[in-house]
């Protein structure tokens, strides 16, 4: 039976006290500090939108207490403020499809498929892609607010990862489709030049920053 707890009370209760105690610390340990590292992501797109006018510390901080406030309130809020960030992550991703597939070209795509003369190595990719398949774990961590956890965790988990890979793969494709190799190596605002209204990717990643951030709160 599955109760309040999230991710900790599933494996205490499925591994036993040992494998829970010793996974839930550093399970805790990891939420806080991934906290810190969204909220200054989150300060940096800020920073950037704001010219540098406001350090990406303090806003940090702001976002840090704002969100530490919306969880203290309840996990009611914390739901609604999520509906609120997916409308803004919907229009990032449909004005990248509008601009990127407006500006396909296959010879573009069937170019990309040779290997590029350098890349940064397995490890620091892994570092920039890893916490942003995270967020499936986010349901199970609102268990204890589901009404049937029982049924909803394994169906909502699933549809969750199968989504991110069908999103995680277009827009890889969409990405190869419309621009050259050499700018999806060196260009980090490539996908604000591809989509049709630029602007809705610095919403887009606004929006997954605090949501994660929210998430792990």
């Amino acid at each position: 039976k599955v109760r309040g707890g999230g991710d900790y009370y599933l494996i205490s209760r499925t591994l036993g006290i040992e494998f829970g105690g010793a996974l839930g610390l550093v399970l805790f340990l990891a939420q806080s500090v991934s906290i810190a590292f969204y909220c200054i992501g989150f300060g940096e797109a800020v920073t950037t939108i704001t010219a540098g006018k406001i350090p990406e510390q303090i806003i940090a901080g702001i976002a840090v207490l704002f969100l530490f406030a919306l969880a203290w309130v309840g996990a009611d809020l914390a739901t609604k403020f999520q509906y609120v960030v997916m409308a803004f992550l919907i229009m990032a991703l449909g004005s990248f499809y509008v601009g990127g597939i407006s500006g396909w070209e296959t010879r573009t795509l069937i170019g990309n498929w040779a290997p590029p003369g350098s890349w940064s190595g397995f490890w620091i990719l892994f570092a920039v892609f890893f916490p942003a398949v995270t967020g499936f774990t986010q349901g199970v961590s609102m268990s204890g607010d589901l009404k049937d956890p029982g049924k909803s965790l394994p169906a909502g988990t699933f549809s969750a990862v199968l989504l991110s890979i069908a999103v995680y793969i277009s827009v890889g494709v969409v990405f190869a489709g419309a621009n050259s190799l050499d700018t999806l190596a060196s260009d980090y605002a490539a996908m604000n030049r591809t989509a049709k209204w630029g602007w809705m990717i610095d919403a887009g990643v606004i929006a997954a920053t605090l949501s994660s951030a929210m998430a792990s709160f």
